[in-house]
């Protein structure tokens, strides 16, 4: 009877339907990693044999080169296939945090940014070894046969807890293509309009969106060349505050003269705590950050850092995923 009234509050509109439980981790057992290699296997197999029928006769001696071409895009192709196969298995029951979405779509999403087989390969398997229990290893299983590049940057791409965010930023900005994959992914993550009211607050994706607007900036500098791969994320922003300290946002844009200087004060001090809570270069802060500051607010480019009103300190602080 409780089961049927409570019904009835969905379908009337009175009460909104709570939103599905994501899994936190995907389990594989024995069995299951090994009908997934299978799987796999066989699905490359199925590729070769409809669609590319002169790959599985080796008897075929004629104009070797371009057979050998079309063999090497026919491959890339089947493993974006596989890639797909591996991430709708390890995200199975997940659901994204902004719009309650299966997480399978935000992988899809960042494959479509990339014509770039590999990239897509890449993009599809980013989240899977957070998410689930499978291991890089897994990935450069013979039934797979993932290059050891692409894992490579699959696992600069996996965020490890223990690691702060900024570390693991500084980290994929090693690999020029996990970079381009990362900017996709934050572009994505930052994307407020997927955001559903009452299922992730406002103030939340402010928070997240300082450490990811650093993020954005310095990879972004990465593949402009501005800076070295791998470089310091605190020696960037000093060296170019145009970048991020004086970059104006679209969020910016609509809002008046004395509400741009309240933000850009606010987002001071937010960025400072992001900093000191998510990178390990406290010298660089104290040495590079701080004296840039000074120099920009006191030549009038940059109001004093100010305590946001609408949050206390300590809710200021996220730690993305």
């Amino acid at each position: 009877m409780a089961t049927d009234k409570l019904k009835s509050k969905f379908q009337s509109g009175t009460e909104k339907i709570p939103p599905p439980k994501s899994k936190r981790r995907k389990i594989f057992d024995d069995d299951e990693l090994d009908e997934l290699r299978k799987l796999a296997k066989n699905h490359a197999r199925w590729l070769r044999v409809v669609y590319f029928p002169s790959l599985a006769v080796s008897a075929v001696k004629i104009n070797l080169k371009a057979i050998q071409d079309k063999r090497e895009k026919l491959e890339a192709v089947i493993r974006v296939s596989i890639a797909s196969i591996v991430a709708h298995a390890a995200h199975e029951g997940q659901f994204l945090k902004a719009d309650n979405k299966p997480y399978i779509e935000h992988p899809e999403h960042l494959a479509s940014k990339f014509e770039d087989p590999w990239g897509k390969v890449i993009a599809l398997l980013h989240d899977v070894l957070e998410n689930s229990n499978l291991v890089a290893e897994f990935l450069r299983h013979k039934d797979f046969d993932f290059p050891k590049d692409v894992v490579n940057d699959i696992q600069l791409l996996t965020h490890d807890k223990n690691m702060p965010y900024l570390d693991y930023i500084r980290k994929i900005g090693t690999s020029l293509r996990a970079g381009r994959i990362k900017i996709e992914d934050l572009k994505h993550n930052m994307d407020s309009s997927r955001a559903i009211p009452g299922i992730r607050k406002e103030h939340d994706m402010y928070k997240r969106g300082e450490c990811y607007d650093i993020a954005l900036a310095y990879l972004r500098a990465i593949q402009d060349g501005k800076i070295r791969r791998g470089s310091s994320v605190v020696e960037f922003l000093a060296a170019f505050p145009e970048d991020y300290l004086l970059a104006e946002r679209e969020d910016m844009k609509l809002l008046s003269p004395e509400k741009k200087v309240q933000y850009r004060a606010e987002q001071l001090y937010v960025a400072r705590r992001a900093l000191m809570y998510m990178s390990t270069e406290y010298g660089a802060i104290q040495n590079l950050w701080d004296p840039a500051v000074k120099n920009l607010i006191k030549e009038k480019r940059l109001p004093p850092p100010q305590q946001p009103v609408q949050t206390s300190a300590d809710d200021m602080l996220l730690h993305p995923a």
